[in-house]
């Protein structure tokens, strides 16, 4: 999901969803979606989080705004501001890292097996 998906839809059901990625995201501003949850859970959730710093389509500083504050409620957050636009070949740089983070998440959460 984009930036404001991640949080407007995911984050707000997290009985249904546990791994997000924002990569070039219009993310909003997030502590409202943290305010009533149970710290237990936040820390079955992992978040990855990403923009580029010459991003004319979405603020890069509300992804850096979002990043900040999941760490500092303790949640399992990577997040980077970096060179690049809205574009595909930002987007590209960060998929194998996101990718790795929701593959970690599925077999610690037993989502899924580790291969063999």
């Amino acid at each position: 999901m984009g930036g404001g998906g991640v949080f407007i839809v995911g984050v707000a059901h997290p009985e249904i969803f546990t791994s997000f990625a924002s990569h070039l995201g219009a993310v909003p501003e997030v502590a409202p979606y943290f305010d009533a949850m149970d710290p237990d859970l936040l820390s079955t959730l992992d978040f990855y989080l990403d923009c580029g710093m010459q991003d004319h389509m979405v603020n890069p500083e509300r992804t850096a705004a979002a990043g900040e504050f999941l760490e500092s409620i303790g949640a399992n957050v990577f997040w980077e501001l970096r060179d690049g636009g809205h574009n595909s070949a930002f987007y590209m740089e960060g998929l194998p890292h996101s990718m790795t983070m929701h593959s970690e998440h599925f077999i610690k959460n037993g989502l899924i097996k580790p291969s063999e």
